[in-house]
């Protein structure tokens, strides 16, 4: 038998204030028990408002709150919680309804209630629709409505009050639409498909369409009580799948699906490690699947961008002189979930003097001749590179007579101009600047520089020849921005050490025949034969 009424404390019952319509649900976030009620107390909205209590474990009521996200300044009443859903249905007789009061529900989540959405037909009608409740599974009900179906209590008058109905819910309408999950625009033109999984596991296919309605949405209806997999694709996007269980108690599912992009973005940003300011001239060397694509070098700012197959391997080797080189590799991309833009900054480190060895300085076959002894390297250096193009054509034209790969060959030639001659010669002022800067503070240093030839022409000329070289390097340093360093040199705060070696060192295989320019002169080996090197930078103590 049922104990003897007990009133509720004023903070629910307050004096001449409505609080009717009890109901009590569990908030499954926190376990606590909740009840809900309708007032027209002051603090509200307008009219009869939904307030929300906390109940304690030993049965006390917190205090009332007002579920202001739900309130309006209509009517909200019948509150019924469907704890299996987190979902508050209740009656309201808001405009955006169909007539009268009509059933709205809101799920709660994270101790709020998400916007109240109107169940709609059949539930609801031009007339008066409360006291929704369903069962756990969402299959069935009631409700109370004086639509025109309800017992007349006075036929002539039409005087009517509320009945009961029940309803049992077995289909349920599936609004799907598809999206660019990197741009979230809605893809009009995708396609969908869903299959039925059964008890064993195999899929059973229930409908497939390209392109859904003019607003872009798939609608199509499902059954209570079994399981769907849908699978969405468009050309140029990666195929993506979901599954829903129709077990709740709604009549309508909605499912927003983003294809991921086929390919992904690839933004690579340079900055200098010192100061974290964004370098620029840095140059890029771009390998897919270990083949070199390209080689480019930014003048313009510190930003690289490519796009990207999933199934590759990318290798980026980022480059400038008086910098260490950084490399980043990507292999086998495959992030299915955002950001679909692959955003690295990369921090170059700057190079100490004694880091910048072995510093190999290049030169034109037998440069320079006796009357040039006295000219500095930048000289050698300008004359040299403004002949690219001769070597560029020379090596192809031999090399295509052995490995009939000119453009291969050509590429080989054009990387050692830029990589080697070009940014050896850059580097080695980038050298001289921070030298410059040990002078200013003091500080005693020793460059070890040797000369090499190739074996073209005879040992006393070549060996003569590597002296000649590197002096055109003494004369860079004597020379460098007027003459600055050259107090330095003559009292031996800056020491050079000379080591020529003329063609001793030279490899065996590369050719020492006049008649063989295209191997003895304008061959990739006979190149790096014509050197200089400053293999040594060394910080010494004062005297």
């Amino acid at each position: 038998s049922l104990g003897v009424p007990e009133a509720l404390p004023e903070s629910v019952n307050q004096p001449n204030a409505t609080a009717t319509e009890p109901h009590i649900g569990r908030d499954e976030r926190s376990g606590r028990d909740l009840l809900y009620f309708v007032s027209d107390r002051t603090g509200g909205r307008g009219g009869m408002d939904l307030w929300c209590s906390v109940l304690t474990s030993t049965g006390s009521v917190g205090l009332p709150v007002n579920v202001s996200e739900l309130n309006t300044e209509f009517d909200e009443i019948t509150p019924s919680f469907h704890a299996e859903s987190q979902t508050l249905y209740f009656s309201s007789d808001r405009l955006e309804g169909l007539g009268g009061f009509d059933v709205f529900s809101a799920k709660r989540s994270n101790g709020t209630h998400e916007e109240a959405q109107n169940i709609g037909l059949p539930i609801n009608s031009s007339y008066h629709d409360t006291y929704y409740w369903t069962n756990e599974g969402g299959t069935k009900g009631y409700f109370a409505s004086n639509r025109p179906a309800s017992k007349k209590l006075d036929p002539k008058t039409g005087a009517c009050c509320y009945d009961l109905y029940t309803f049992d819910f077995m289909e349920v309408g599936l609004l799907a639409r598809i999206f660019d999950g990197k741009t979230e625009r809605l893809l009009t033109d995708a396609t969908l498909r869903v299959a039925e999984i059964k008890p064993d596991g195999t899929l059973e296919p229930l409908f497939e369409r390209e392109g859904g309605s003019e607003d872009g949405s798939f609608r199509v209806p499902l059954e209570r009580g079994k399981t769907y997999q849908l699978l969405a694709s468009r050309v140029d996007f990666l195929p993506r799948t979901d599954t829903i269980r129709l077990t709740g108690e709604t009549n309508r599912v909605s499912k927003e699906l983003y294809l991921p992009p086929e390919k992904l973005d690839l933004i690579v940003t340079t900055f200098s490690d010192e100061d974290k300011e964004p370098l620029v001239g840095v140059t890029e060397r771009y390998f897919i699947d270990g083949q070199e694509i390209s080689m480019v070098r930014n003048l313009d700012d510190n930003r690289f961008e490519h796009i990207l197959d999933r199934d590759k391997t990318y290798t980026l080797i980022l480059s400038k002189p008086g910098y260490h080189t950084d490399t980043l590799v990507f292999d086998r991309l495959n992030p299915m979930d955002p950001p679909y833009v692959l955003d690295k900054r990369i921090f170059l480190r700057e190079k100490d003097i004694t880091e910048f060895p072995p510093l190999t300085l290049y030169f034109d076959n037998a440069q320079p001749r006796p009357a040039e002894a006295d000219v500095a390297y930048r000289n050698i250096y300008d004359i040299y590179y403004a002949r690219k193009q001769d070597f560029l054509r020379e090596y192809a034209a031999v090399m295509n007579d052995k490995n009939n790969n000119a453009e291969r060959n050509r590429r080989i030639m054009e990387l050692f101009f830029e990589r080697e001659i070009r940014d050896s010669y850059e580097e080695l002022v980038f050298l001289t600047d921070k030298i410059i800067e040990e002078m200013e503070r003091g500080t005693r240093v020793r460059l070890t520089i040797k000369g090499y030839t190739s074996p073209l022409g005879n040992a006393e000329y070549n060996q003569r020849l590597s002296e000649r070289r590197i002096q055109t390097l003494r004369n860079h340093f004597d020379r460098y921005q007027g003459g600055v360093l050259r107090t330095f040199l003559q009292n031996s705060q800056l020491e050079i050490i000379n080591e020529p070696y003329g063609e001793s060192q030279a490899s065996s295989v590369i050719s020492d025949l006049l008649d063989d320019e295209g191997e003895s002169v304008y061959g990739i080996g006979a190149s790096r034969e014509r050197r200089v090197e400053i293999i040594g930078v060394e910080r010494l103590e004062n005297n």
